[in-house]
């Protein structure tokens, strides 16, 4: 029923005219990082490695610390170009069925829901990776520093959330 339930979403996002995995995979490549490319977008801290970015900002990089992320987030970019263009060639087949003549049952979808999965499965890996090899750049006092960051962004978070009802943050982060 589960996987049911995830090609009916999918399913719907084709049909407005989006796609989910794609917004969730430009979304891991689109965001800068003070100029460096990086993997952005609005999700979790880790989920698509826009927060850990965004508290990089804050960390006071010195120029070498600069040029070793910059480095890193180049061979990300490289090993991840390839896991996005594949997961956009399954989008595609997944879009082609559902909208093409005929009928089309979950099972015919399911191997393609599979391979989605995957490679999303690599992509996040691939960004995990990359974090690590980020920290291991920093000093314990810039990752102390980071944790602070994070830790207030958190409340900010929970205050908005507060204030305005749960979910008020993905509201906020939906485009126009």
């Amino acid at each position: 029923m589960h996987l049911k339930t995830k090609l009916i979403a999918v399913a719907a996002a084709l049909m407005l005219g989006t796609g989910v995995a794609s917004a969730q995979m430009s979304e891991h490549m689109g965001g800068h990082m003070g100029g460096h490319e990086g993997m952005g977008g609005h999700g979790g801290f880790m989920h698509d490695g826009s927060g850990f970015l965004m508290l990089l900002k804050s960390a006071n990089l010195t120029q070498p610390q600069r040029e070793q992320v910059h480095q890193i987030l180049q061979a990300a970019h490289a090993k991840m170009k390839p896991l996005m263009q594949q997961q956009h060639t399954i989008e595609a087949a997944i879009a082609a069925k559902l909208l093409g003549p005929g009928s089309v049952t979950v099972g015919e979808l399911a191997p393609l829901m599979q391979q989605a999965q995957q490679g999303r499965q690599q992509i996040d890996q691939s960004m995990i990776d990359s974090a690590v090899a980020i920290r291991s750049v920093l000093t314990a006092e810039q990752i102390k520093h980071l944790a602070h960051v994070h830790q207030q962004l958190q409340s900010l978070h929970s205050q908005i959330e507060q204030l305005m009802g749960p979910g008020a943050n993905e509201m906020m982060e939906q485009p126009n």
